[in-house]
């Protein structure tokens, strides 16, 4: 392996050879013989990391890329690119990239061991993965476990293809754990992110999230821009003053980690204080009419199964859908079959009444008065029974919505404050309107189920029940986002998890469990058990610490990749048309590889093939055909062995339709078809009376009953989990549930809180690596590297700017970093932002910079969400200035 000195004098040769060209160029076309010969060309972007939709035109020099920039032909990102995008070039020439397939020669494992690494040939290594993984999928497959994250999205073959032909349940994905955002969109809407009509809105109280400032999406901020200066009100509840909140109309500093009771209350007031509602919406589009019995679950009519309302001018019980209704209760209890029943919007109602702002107040520390001034506000924004005409079909118009993020879903009740900014948004109508809160997935989306609620999907479908579980434990957590971190402590104690097996191999692509997650020590320890690990990486960093095989893959402009637009991603445009986009993007190499790389496409489908489940039914091949949904000419043959180019080529048409297949993005970064604005919601084709979204939340009750019902059936509890906790999250309508650490010592006074930065969003493409985003925090970005506090609560404490201070959690964690002391903070929170502060033998020093915020994080039982699996982002923690040498 090059050392560190060694790769500095190979970057300052490359920097040299791209910012010094020889003299005498000066044409961006290709020269004579004798010039250097200089092309561009038209890529996808993706150095956030994950799902966004910019490209960018690369000017290619003699083979090397000089430089970089928006592509104004893509209709989202308009030309522009964020800094991340504009730093691209070190994604290609970053000097710590893995450059050849590695070999681990030293045993013993851990973040302090150098893994003494040899390079090696492709063949061996291929030949050490096949024979490890033949010999396991002979024994039992299960021992096999695959690790996924976000720097390996984009890829054709994908872990749904597969682990399944290889015959392993069991998936692993390193990210998401601290972003659990999709429950409720789920279960609300069959929707897999929500997104906000800001072309239409013009009043969005947000919590905990952002439209795109905070993270520095340039068209997300664009449509930001856009609707303020068209007068939209931002009301940004947050315990600092984000660059989102700088651009609002309101800036509400609440407590770490309080958003549900500010929300419940919120709700309570809009409910029984306000009292206006969106009658229709509620009785013709909810089932806040459906009546409950008194064991919370609908009350069905006896003939036909379905659920049963009550109709107020024939004073009679009616299925929900029966023509001869002429109008749906609201409110009240009647005697149905000899027992007395509710409808769920008077359990609702009542419910929230113990929820009152001067409780929330005490909690929140948002005044009782601000909560019901915005609460009123919510309501008169949201111009109820007006409507709107686009393209000749008329909607509701509501232009109010609350939305929430990350920041306020992470925790314990995570889920519940989902499915709050839901119920608000479903009080006022403002639900798949122009204005109001949109599901992420293009229509039409809402179908209805048998009890004529929107069907439930993607994770408000529950795993289906086995015993014994899947190693990530996702048979007792069955709506878990992602959980890692029950991986980990079964792998470090199989029996107590009823594990009859223990994993033997690993594989990792695009994901660091290491640095993603929370207690670290723990993920070190399980992953060091684990008898052998495989890793796809692109640079050196904890995850590769730890590994067995590395096997190189190339960088962005080297490789092939897709990302479907419109298809369950967020995209924030300014252009209402451009919501309704449906479309692909699609990456080719643009420059040869640099080094001994590959892609991780051709490394799984040559993995199948030697290994012996690429062909017939069943095989890889039929999978991709199955997730890709490939039908006709396009469909892969069952018999042959097809490359990533030719696969991503047959994906093209069969699944979006470019008749052009692959050679259509050698001039194109994206492929768009844009609908008009009414096919842009999912109304437009599920209008008033065709569906109801859940307001009282039946399938939550449901589904615990039925978790409840497996676990009796083998005598189990959940292991570590006390079991009257777990059902509170269970309930069809949601609670405050505490926090986890209500009983912490007194000295741990403070609640710390992280976000995402502009410059490093992710630690995908090795943003936290990269100079030039560095250069751009030194410069501008005082914020970053640095512990913040509360200006009040640094003196009160005796601490002062520039102090090194320790954080530490109340159940032990601890990090360190050097104070700021600010007045753009909740005097209660303590400040840690972006990813920073990993540690490695071989990786970039630069990613070292700052404290680790996920050092403070407890991935313990009781701390955790059970029902979408949200690790508390808000631990309560003490600070003081170190003393002697620090941690």
């Amino acid at each position: 392996m090059p050392t560190e000195q060694a790769q500095a004098t190979g970057l300052a040769g490359l920097i040299d050879r791209i910012f010094n060209p020889p003299s005498g160029f000066s044409s961006r076309h290709a020269g004579s013989a004798s010039e250097p010969v200089t092309e561009t060309k038209v890529t996808a972007c993706r150095m956030c990391g994950n799902k966004a939709w910019c490209t960018l035109i690369a000017t290619i020099r003699d083979g090397v890329v000089v430089g970089v920039e928006g592509d104004p032909s893509n209709p989202i990102s308009q030309g522009k690119l964020c800094s991340r995008g504009q730093s691209a070039i070190y994604n290609l020439y970053n000097p710590y990239r893995v450059k050849a397939p590695m070999k681990r020669t030293n045993p013993r494992k851990g973040l302090d061991q150098d893994p003494g690494w040899v390079e090696i040939s492709w063949e061996e290594a291929m030949n050490t993965v096949v024979d490890r993984l033949r010999k396991i999928r002979e024994e039992d497959p299960r021992k096999f476990a695959h690790m996924w994250g976000f720097g390996g999205d984009w890829w054709v073959v994908q872990h749904e293809a597969f682990l399944p032909a290889f015959g392993t349940p069991n998936l692993l994905r390193s990210h998401g754990v601290l972003c659990p955002v999709h429950y409720g969109v789920s279960l609300v809407q069959g929707s897999m992110l929500d997104r906000q009509d800001v072309e239409y809105c013009e009043y969005l109280i947000t919590i905990g999230g952002s439209l795109g400032p905070n993270l520095g999406s340039a068209h997300s901020i664009r449509a930001l821009t856009g609707a303020r200066e068209r007068g939209m009100k931002v009301v940004v509840v947050d315990p600092r003053c984000s660059h989102e909140a700088t651009m609002a109309g309101e800036w509400i500093p609440i407590r770490p980690g309080t958003d549900l009771p500010f929300s419940l209350s919120l709700l309570n007031v809009a409910l029984n204080e306000v009292g206006i509602f969106d009658e229709p919406f509620l009785k013709r589009r909810t089932n806040a009419v459906y009546l409950i019995g008194t064991d919370g679950y609908y009350v069905n009519d006896a003939a036909t199964g379905k659920p049963l309302i009550w109709d107020p001018i024939d004073n009679r019980s009616k299925a929900f859908d029966d023509p001869t209704t002429k109008d749906f209760a609201l409110e009240g209890r009647y005697e149905v079959d000899g027992q007395t029943v509710a409808t769920a919007f008077t359990l609702v109602k009542e419910a929230m009444q113990s929820y009152t702002p001067e409780w929330a107040e005490k909690i929140t520390t948002v005044p009782a008065g601000t909560i019901r001034r915005l609460a009123r506000e919510f309501v008169e924004a949201a111009h109820i029974g007006e409507t709107i005409t686009l393209d000749g079909f008329e909607f509701p118009f509501r232009p109010a919505l609350v939305k929430g993020e990350r920041g306020s879903y992470s925790r314990r009740g995570g889920a519940y404050q989902h499915l709050v900014h839901k119920m608000l948004n479903m009080l006022v109508g403002a639900i798949d309107v122009p204005g109001g809160d949109q599901g992420s997935d293009n229509g039409p989306t809402l179908r209805p189920g048998p009890d004529g609620v929107v069907s439930p999907k993607r994770e408000a479908i529950p795993v289906p029940w086995k015993y014994p579980p899947d190693v990530d434990l996702a048979q007792f957590y069955p709506h878990r986002h992602t959980s890692p971190y029950l991986a980990w402590k079964v792998v470090l104690d199989p029996v107590k998890y009823h594990m009859p097996y223990e994993l033997d191999t690993m594989m990792v692509y695009g994901g660091n469990p290491v640095t993603n997650c929370a207690d670290p020590q723990e993920t070190i320890a399980a992953i060091c058990k684990i008898p052998f690990v495989v890793n796809i990486a692109y640079v050196y960093d904890e995850m590769t610490e730890l590994a067995d095989i590395l096997l190189p893959e190339p960088a962005l402009m080297e490789r092939y990749g897709i990302q479907g637009l419109g298809t369950g991603h967020l995209v924030q445009a300014q252009d209402a048309n451009l919501m309704a986009a449906f479309g692909v993007l699609a990456r080719l190499p643009i420059v040869p590889p640099q080094y001994n790389t590959r892609q991780a496409d051709d490394i799984y489908l040559e993995l199948a093939e030697r290994i012996g489940f690429l062909y017939g039914e069943g095989g890889l091949n039929d999978h991709i055909n199955q997730m890709w949904n490939m039908q006709g000419p396009h469909k892969l043959a069952l018999d042959k062995r097809y490359d990533t180019a030719e696969v991503l080529d047959r994906v093209l048409k069969a699944g979006f339709g470019v008749e052009q297949g692959l050679e259509y993005f050698r001039h194109a970064g994206i492929y768009d078809k844009p609908r008009s604005q009414a096919e842009s919601y999912n109304y437009y084709y599920f209008p008033m009376g065709k569906t109801r979204h859940p307001f009282y939340f039946e399938p939550l009750l449901r589904d615990g009953d039925t978790l409840r019902q497996h676990l009796a059936e083998h005598d189990l509890t959940i292991p570590g989990q006390d079991m009257a906790d777990v059902w509170r999250f269970y309930r069809p309508i949601p609670e405050w549930v505490g926090r986890p650490d209500e009983n912490a010592a007194p000295e741990y006074d403070l609640i710390a809180m992280n976000w995402s930065t502009p410059q490093f969003r992710m630690h995908s493409s090795d943003q936290t690596g990269n100079p030039i985003l560095n250069d751009v925090v030194d410069e501008a970005d005082p914020y970053q590297f640095v512990v913040l506090l509360n200006r009040e609560t640094a003196a009160r404490k005796g601490l002062c700017d520039g102090d090194e201070v320790v954080i530490e959690a109340y159940w032990g964690g601890k990090t360190q970093g050097v104070l700021k002391v600010t007045s753009l903070l909740h005097p209660d929170a303590v400040g840690i932002p972006g990813i920073n502060g990993f540690k490695s033998l071989h990786g970039n020093p630069l990613r070292e910079r700052g404290p680790n915020f996920n050092l403070l994080l407890n991935a313990a039982e009781g701390t955790f969400d059970p029902l979408h699996g949200g690790i508390d982002r808000n631990p309560r923690v003490k600070v003081y200035r170190v003393a002697g040498g620090g941690l």
